[in-house]
C-alpha cells in the first residue's frame, strides 16, 4: 500500500468519507460479479458486462474526484493533487483505455467498508500503478514515414532463412515498438466478443506448436508452401470465422465492386 504522510493523515480524518460512498455499492458488487462469474463468458454478453463495469468505475473515479480530500491531498508523481490525476484516469477510461482488474483493489476496499486510509492509499496506488504501465511515446522512426523495401536478388538458396528475416523485421520495428508492457494483454485481449472463440482455437491448435516453431511448417519456407500451409490451417481451424484469407491471380478480385476499395483479408498470388 502506498505510504500516506502524517499531513495526509489528518486531512483524510478530516474530510471522513462517511456514508458518502454507499450509493456506489450496488454498481461496483455487480461489476465484480461479473468479473469474477462465467455469466459474462459468452459472445452476446461479453460486450454488455465490460460496459457495466467500466460505467461504475467511471463513477467510482467521479466520487473520489470530488472527493475533499482529494482536493488537498498532493500527488506522489506530479505537482498536481489527486483529484487531477482521478481527472486523467476518468479521461483515460471514457476513452476506452480500461482494464478492470487494476481496479479491483479499490473495488474491494469499497465493498468491504475498509477504512478511509486503506482506501486513499488505494486510490495512491491505483494512481502510481496506472502510470507505470503506460507506455512512454513512441520514438520516431527514423526513414521519415517511407517505406523500407528489400530486394530479395540476394537471398537464394541456404542464405534465405528464417533468421535472415527476422534480423531484417528486427531492424525495421525495434525503434517503433516496446517489450513486455504491463497491463498490455488485459487491455487487447481479455474481454473481448472474441476472447472465447480465441482460446478455442488456441486449445485446438496448441499442440501443433513445440519448442516456439509449427511442426508442420514447411522447412524451407517458401512461399508457395507456406501458403498452402496457412490455408490448410485456415479451412481446419479458422472456418467459423466472418474472414478469411485466399489468393488471386487476377487484382481486380482485391477491388471492392460496392466501393472501389481495396478488399480486407486476401492476398493477391504473386
Amino acid at each position: 500500500m502506498a505510504a500516506l504522510s502524517e499531513d495526509d493523515r489528518d486531512i483524510i480524518a478530516r474530510h471522513p468519507f462517511d456514508s458518502s460512498l454507499d450509493y456506489l455499492k450496488k454498481s461496483l458488487q455487480d461489476a465484480e460479479e461479473s468479473y469474477v462469474s462465467a455469466s459474462c463468458s459468452h459472445d452476446d454478453t461479453v460486450n454488455s458486462c465490460a460496459d457495466n463495469r467500466q460505467k461504475a468505475i467511471s463513477r467510482l473515479l467521479s466520487a473520489f474526484q470530488g472527493a475533499e480530500a482529494a482536493l488537498i491531498i498532493r500527488s506522489a508523481i506530479s505537482s498536481r493533487n489527486v483529484a487531477a490525476d482521478l481527472a486523467l484516469l476518468f479521461a483515460r477510461v471514457q476513452n476506452g483505455d480500461f482494464t478492470y482488474s487494476y481496479y479491483r483493489p479499490l473495488v474491494e476496499g469499497v465493498l468491504q467498508k475498509a477504512s478511509d486510509i486503506e482506501i486513499w492509499s488505494a486510490v495512491l496506488d491505483l494512481i502510481a500503478t496506472l502510470t507505470r504501465v503506460t507506455p512512454p511515446e513512441s520514438i520516431p522512426t527514423k526513414f521519415d514515414s517511407t517505406p523500407i523495401t528489400h530486394s530479395s536478388a540476394s537471398q537464394q538458396g541456404a542464405e534465405q532463412t528464417r533468421e535472415l528475416v527476422e534480423r531484417k523485421v528486427f531492424e525495421e520495428i525495434r525503434f517503433c515498438t516496446y517489450r513486455e508492457v504491463n497491463g498490455f494483454f488485459e487491455k487487447y485481449f481479455e474481454g473481448k466478443d472474441w476472447t472465447r472463440r480465441a482460446l478455442d482455437v488456441y486449445e485446438t491448435t496448441k499442440a501443433l506448436h513445440v519448442d516456439g516453431a509449427w511442426t508442420d511448417l514447411p522447412d524451407p519456407p517458401v512461399q508457395a508452401e507456406v501458403l498452402d500451409w496457412w490455408f490448410r490451417f485456415q479451412d481446419d481451424f479458422l472456418s467459423e470465422e466472418r474472414r478469411g484469407y485466399y489468393s488471386t491471380t487476377n487484382p481486380n478480385d482485391l477491388i471492392d465492386p460496392r466501393r472501389g476499395a481495396r478488399l480486407e483479408g486476401c492476398r493477391s498470388h504473386r
